[in-house]
């Protein structure tokens, strides 16, 4: 959970796609597509560093709204029903 965590209180995450973190991230990330690579890391790095005022705030909204998905409360209830129903 620390790229949600991150997006929640407004951090540009910069993530591998392997593993669940796509997933998670969603759009709202910075990828670094191979996380092996020195250079691949680098060029993402960079990325999330030289980002324009405006899409840094895009990416910034964008986590923000992803962070949501996860909000502990709406998980606890969902599984309150499904503990329920069984």
């Amino acid at each position: 959970m620390p790229a949600v965590e991150a997006q929640a209180v407004g951090a540009v995450v910069v993530v591998s796609r392997v593993s669940s973190l796509p997933e998670v991230v969603g759009e709202s990330g910075i990828f670094i597509d191979d996380p092996e690579s020195v250079d691949s890391i680098r060029s993402s790095l960079e990325k999330a560093l030289s980002l324009k005022k405006a899409e840094r705030i895009a990416h910034i909204k964008a986590g923000k709204e992803n962070a949501r998905r996860f909000d502990w409360s709406v998980s606890a209830r969902k599984i309150l029903a499904i503990l329920k129903s069984v």
